[in-house]
């Protein structure tokens, strides 16, 4: 856990400045496609966290499904509570959580239950 916490402090500038960063590339990804003569889209892809809870859950479950599938289950148990502590409602985190604790991942663990939550569905 004091890992993860040193890893992840959150608060830093990247951290509240993400909207300003992100119009920030957006508009040198704009002025990149103008001198080529290019039209270029910039496509925001969160790196971090917002302060909303949905963020936060989704960035959680994104990293945990990573690290279950990359065979680090103590890491996807924290990165599992703490997605349900973003959002406790929600079946989401906790299910990452109890799999971390009661399960390996096996060839083919993609599919099933995780599937839905998996890296890929972490912004849903």
């Amino acid at each position: 856990g004091a890992w993860l916490g040193s890893r992840l402090p959150g608060g830093g500038w990247s951290d509240t400045k993400r909207d300003i960063l992100a119009d920030e590339a957006g508009r040198a990804v704009r002025r990149a496609g103008e001198r080529r003569g290019v039209d270029a889209v910039f496509e925001e892809t969160p790196w971090r966290p917002g302060s909303d809870r949905a963020s936060r859950q989704a960035f959680h479950l994104q990293f945990g499904w990573w690290a279950y599938h990359s065979g680090e289950r103590s890491t996807a148990a924290i990165y599992g509570l703490k997605a349900a502590a973003a959002k406790p409602w929600s079946i989401r985190g906790w299910r990452l959580a109890a799999k971390a604790v009661l399960t390996s991942p096996g060839p083919g663990s993609r599919s099933g239950s995780d599937a839905r939550d998996g890296p890929d569905a972490a912004g849903r």
